[in-house]
């Protein structure tokens, strides 16, 4: 199942917000109220979703200023990717996508965890 935010315009250039997501700590900043119990490492983040348990992701694919992936990292409830997608508009501005791409086959999982990843990805832009 997919989950996706519009692209949103963000006045710092592709490479800038590229390299401020490829930083996990910084994700912290970003997460909405039900993500607690939070830890960081260098490509690696660990954190509670209130009513689904820990989810613990690791940096894996990464196209420089262009797109960024996290992936699970440990056995978690469902398979998941997290992507940042960077679209240059000049050398002060681009927009960011955010998609979750979740398997979501189990009926049960799926009542739990759709609104709280919707919300995520609404929840997970830059805010200057």
């Amino acid at each position: 199942m997919l989950f996706q935010s519009k692209y949103k315009p963000v006045a710092l250039s592709a490479e800038q917000a590229f390299l401020f997501y490829a930083e996990p700590d910084n994700l912290k900043s970003l997460m909405p109220e039900q993500i607690t119990d939070w830890e960081s490492g260098e490509d690696w983040c660990r954190f509670l979703i209130k009513g689904m348990g820990h989810v613990k992701m690791r940096i894996g694919e990464k196209s420089p200023y262009s797109k960024l992936t996290y992936l699970p990292d440990g056995k978690m409830p469902f398979d998941f990717g997290l992507q940042f997608l960077f679209v240059s508009k000049n050398e002060n501005s681009c927009e960011i996508q955010i998609v979750i791409d979740a398997d979501l086959s189990n009926p049960m999982m799926a009542m739990l965890a759709k609104k709280p990843l919707q919300n995520l990805v609404n929840e997970m832009e830059i805010r200057l």
